[in-house]
């Protein structure tokens, strides 16, 4: 990811040396120096850089800058041009008069009124175009940094829907006092919509709940239900086919159950796993592991038999990290605090993280999907084509550069 910053800084031409030099070292690229004053022996500068490390561009650069120079403004560039968010509405019909306005858009309306009797009305609105980004949250007093966090993410997520597919997306923070609301909550806006996309964050659902979405007028799909197991399954296939490893012949290990847990459970079995282990401390979260037919069992079990060992959520001391075998496969969520030595020293076969937060690049396709085959929401059955197609088509699905690809790719699923 690239991050971009102007410093704004005075000092000697030794120190001005001296400053590239670090800079380059740190891994940070310089887009442009300007010089733009001089007083004595010290002239004022402005650079514009770029990074990708935030913590190493605070730790080394900007501290060296702020201790050796005298630092004048660090500029964040692109903190001041997302003020007011990612996205923005404007009208489908264009007009640049009072007078066109009239015309266009009032005409519009007047036109729609005449339709209102028909059967077509709603095709004429917004309505069948429109995409909920709903996100759920559980109700408090106001909103916390965390739901602020996750409506970025919508809103992230919502431009690239708007980019790859003919919907218009719509964010909106949604809170709930108790589960048996949610449903309520979500059909109540639900005609506003032709199909709802429902993130849940940080919130174990019992199946049952996205079971009963099927109750919903609109069509529905869910990140945590839908859109990360199918994340995971490709994620699965991939790793093992890289290490011409058979699915059949081998053992899952998921630690940390969590709702994306239990489905990706049943996609993995419906791809031919033989079993499936699974580890967590709630052991309401276990009941519905094995609801799900997946075994039950403590992390050493997990450890000492699986093939492949997902980590979903921490749940685990450091300690355990240290029980993997030679040989295994670790899949894992990067908020899970991982010493990287382990994997040098047990011998781990292969690493790699887990980023569900990437599993946004598959909106798109599965949003278009399902508004043209009318999928009220995604089964076992389509994800998992979805998914062998996507693993088949040797497509990275956490590279933002292939979101047009993965889009036509789960488009040309029969």
């Amino acid at each position: 990811m690239k991050l971009y910053v102007t410093l704004t800084f005075s000092c000697t031409s030794d120190e001005l040396a001296l400053f590239v030099k670090k800079v380059v070292e740190w891994g940070c690229s310089i887009r442009s120096i300007n010089y733009i004053s001089s007083e004595g022996d010290h002239a004022t500068y402005k650079a514009d850089l770029m990074y990708t490390d935030r913590k190493i561009f605070k730790e080394k650069i900007l501290s060296w800058v702020s201790k050796e120079t005298t630092l004048i403004d660090c500029s964040d560039i692109m903190s001041k041009g997302i003020e007011g968010g990612l996205i923005k509405v404007s009208s489908k019909i264009p007009f640049d008069s009072a007078g066109e306005f009239e015309g266009k858009i009032l005409g519009y309306i007047e036109i729609l009124k005449d339709n209102l009797i028909t059967e077509e009305t709603r095709k004429l609105t917004g309505m069948s175009s429109n995409c909920g980004m709903i996100i759920l949250t559980q109700d408090s007093q106001k909103i916390q940094s965390k739901d602020i966090y996750h409506y970025i993410l919508i809103e992230r997520d919502s431009l690239v829907l708007s980019h790859c597919s003919t919907l218009n997306p719509q964010p909106l923070l949604m809170r709930y006092r108790t589960k048996e609301d949610i449903l309520k909550i979500v059909d109540s806006v639900s005609a506003n919509y032709a199909l709802m996309r429902i993130a849940m964050p940080d919130t174990f659902q019992e199946v049952s709940l996205f079971q009963q979405m099927d109750e919903i007028q609109t069509l529905v799909l869910s990140r945590e239900y839908d859109e990360i197991p199918l994340y995971c399954l490709i994620k699965v296939m991939n790793i093992l086919k890289r290490h011409h490893i058979s699915l059949a012949d081998s053992v899952i290990g998921i630690v940390g159950i969590t709702t994306s847990s239990l489905r990706l459970t049943r996609l993995l079995y419906g791809i031919g796993c033989s079993k499936i282990l699974g580890f967590d401390t709630s052991e309401v979260n276990l009941y519905h592991f094995e609801k799900e037919k997946g075994i039950a069992t403590n992390i050493d079990n997990v450890f000492e038999n699986a093939d492949v060992v997902i980590f979903i959520s921490d749940c685990c001391s450091s300690e355990d990290f240290y029980k993997l075998g030679k040989g295994q496969i670790v899949l894992i969520n990067p908020a899970i605090n991982f010493d990287t030595l382990v994997f040098q020293e047990r011998g781990l076969k292969d690493y790699e993280l887990l980023i569900t937060e990437n599993s946004y690049l598959l909106l798109p396709g599965l949003a278009e999907k399902m508004l043209k085959e009318q999928i009220h929401s995604p089964n076992d059955e389509q994800l998992i084509a979805i998914g062998r197609a996507l693993h088949g088509a040797n497509l990275d699905i956490d590279s933002a550069e292939n979101m047009y690809s993965i889009t036509e790719t789960i488009q040309k699923v029969s």
